[in-house]
């Protein structure tokens, strides 16, 4: 998914669980 920044895709993708919809 994520090969670019690690640190960088651990936050988008809890940014991205923080601003899904619950």
């Amino acid at each position: 998914m994520c090969s670019i920044r690690l640190g960088y895709c651990m936050f988008n993708v809890l940014y991205s669980l923080s601003a899904a919809p619950s």
